[in-house]
């Protein structure tokens, strides 16, 4: 356990003592070894066959080289948009993880609304993000937020997810992908069926079951 954890040893430490029955609880140290456990022991046995893409290894070192910059802090813009003194538009982003950026607010005032200036900001925010190596950009919006989710779906956002949330009520996700593979996955899902030679190679989970079923011998 990280230094970064020692408040938490007391309570992780009481998660794992043994559940009634005298089932005893192991730790794991590597995602490998977790994953390597469950298929070894009762394995998929009753789950269904499910397909799957990786990321590829160019993204997944992106992806550890902005987790490896954060050093231990996400990465956090707030910007301040002003008419000479005045500030007209504000800006909040932050790093979810080392493939995801989310804007996290965005507010313009009534009387400078409909010059384009959220347009931008956003503009701004996809440039800096594509150029940082995110694999995606992410907002949340109340359903009802037409104007800000017709500007996002104009510059290319994706509906990702409906939540409702317990603090904040309901929300739309939207989903920006910078990478091709992932627009490429995501398409896929809603029924585009088009693979493309970099998903394929990276495919996994039941792809064999399905191929023998496809491409019978």
């Amino acid at each position: 356990m990280s230094d970064g954890w020692a408040w938490a040893r007391e309570a992780r430490a009481r998660a794992v003592a043994p559940l009634p029955g005298g089932f005893r609880i192991e730790t794991v140290g590597d995602d490998r070894s977790y994953w390597a456990a469950w298929d070894g022991s009762f394995g998929r046995e009753g789950f269904p066959p499910e397909l799957y893409f990786a990321r590829s290894p160019e993204r997944e070192g992106r992806a550890e080289r902005l987790a490896s910059a954060r050093g231990g802090e996400a990465l956090v813009d707030r910007w301040l948009v002003r008419d000479g003194d005045r500030v007209i538009a504000v800006y909040r982003g932050e790093q979810l993880d080392g493939h995801t950026y989310a804007t996290s607010h965005a507010s313009v005032d009534l009387g400078y609304r409909r010059r384009g200036i959220y347009r931008a900001l956003i503009e701004r925010v996809l440039e800096m993000t594509r150029e940082l190596g995110f694999a995606s950009v992410v907002s949340s919006h109340a359903p009802n937020n037409n104007p800000a989710i017709i500007a996002k779906l104009a510059l290319g956002f994706r509906i990702d997810r409906l939540e409702l949330d317990a603090l904040h009520g309901p929300c739309l996700w939207l989903r920006y992908y910078h990478d091709p593979d992932e627009l490429a996955a995501y398409d896929f899902r809603n029924g585009l069926a088009t693979l493309t030679p970099e998903l394929l190679a990276h495919r996994y989970g039941a792809w064999a079951e399905l191929e023998r079923q496809l491409l019978p011998e």
